[in-house]
């Protein structure tokens, strides 16, 4: 398990603790006192420019209307959670970059808001790519599970397969603040794994260990002796308009929202990832399911009570309600709790 600290604790509890506009003041703060940053804010993000030619981002909000108080940390099993739901989607990769600057690497930072209600701040932000300067590629630390790596409509498969070294694995995402930022800046974007789990509901937790994990690797990515120039390579995927809040003018605006192109897993037939539904098998993968098979395999397919998700049957007798990645997790079976019990 990776170290997690006294201090750590404290810091998540302090980033976590605080609304969204509160958040953004701290960080302003913080970048301008941390190796004389120098930072540009506008009503929906803030941008440093550093020396390592790599742009960290991660959201301020969170989809709860009211930060956590309470919190609860099982050392042992290295997790964290609230009963007022934890919003470590994304408070986690905010505490992933302050400890990677605080390491003394100063990448290219940006903190967006509003990424969960559209990405106002990633449509804002990525009208200054140029602040930045020199820009090889782009890392999100927005990902739940442990060794995500996600591209969203990004097709550069050199910037994959480089990704995958660290110890990642590619999944498939449907949107991020970099599904809005790359496309603008011709630049390759990846999603990273920072080890939480159910988000978007009360019963989110961070396994903290992962979290680590994530930090070592994406250190490891920043201190590469030469870092590749990896560019914006589009697939071919399908979109639909996403109304936007008005802005401060009341002007309305829209954004493209992509949805890549994926095999249903039974007839293999590809469709838009937007009419498919997510599988989860056995070993935890990911498979999909196209409306039809679903409809014909409904039998051997379930709803996991814990986080929502679709996961496969193969014998009903043995189905306990819960997902596969849900049993590995607090709030599920090989943590000896019975349903409904445990850390939700």
């Amino acid at each position: 398990m990776q170290s997690f600290t006294d201090k750590d604790l404290d810091l998540f509890k302090k980033i976590a603790k605080l609304d969204q506009a509160t958040l953004k003041s701290m960080l302003h703060k913080l970048l301008s006192e941390i190796a004389d940053y120098t930072v540009y804010s506008t009503d929906l993000f803030i941008a440093a420019e550093g020396n390592i030619p790599i742009v960290l981002v991660a959201h301020m909000d969170t989809v709860f209307n009211h930060p956590p108080k309470d919190f609860y940390f099982d050392e042992k099993r290295g997790a964290l959670w609230s009963p007022e739901g934890l919003g470590a989607d994304d408070r986690a990769g905010i505490f992933a970059i302050l400890k990677i600057i605080g390491s003394g690497l100063h990448p290219h930072i940006l903190f967006t808001c509003d990424e969960e209600t559209g990405g106002a701040g990633a449509i804002d932000a990525s009208q200054y790519g140029s602040f930045f300067g020199d820009i090889r590629y782009v890392i999100e630390l927005d990902r739940r599970g442990s060794n995500d790596c996600v591209f969203y409509d990004c097709n550069n498969t050199d910037f994959i397969q480089y990704v995958e070294t660290f110890g990642f694995k590619e999944a498939i995402g449907t949107f991020s603040d970099i599904s809005i930022i790359c496309p603008v800046w011709k630049t390759a974007g990846v999603n990273l794994s920072v080890g939480y789990y159910n988000e978007h509901t009360i019963c989110e937790i961070l396994m903290v260990d992962e979290l680590a994990r994530t930090i070592s690797r994406v250190k490891e990515m920043l201190t590469e002796t030469d870092i590749p120039n990896f560019i914006y390579i589009p697939t071919y995927a399908t979109y639909a308009f996403k109304e936007i809040t008005p802005d401060k003018d009341g002007k309305i605006k829209y954004v493209p929202t992509y949805f890549p192109d994926v095999t249903c897993k039974i007839c293999r037939k590809r469709s838009s990832l937007m009419s498919m539904i997510e599988v989860e098998d056995e070993e935890e993968n990911i498979g999909y399911y196209c409306g039809n098979c679903f409809d014909k395999h409904g039998t051997h397919v379930a709803w996991c009570y814990n986080c929502g998700y679709a996961y496969e049957v193969k014998d009903e007798r043995l189905n306990t309600g819960l997902c596969f990645s849900c049993r590995s997790y607090p709030g599920g079976y090989n943590f000896g709790f019975k349903e409904n019990e445990g850390y939700c």
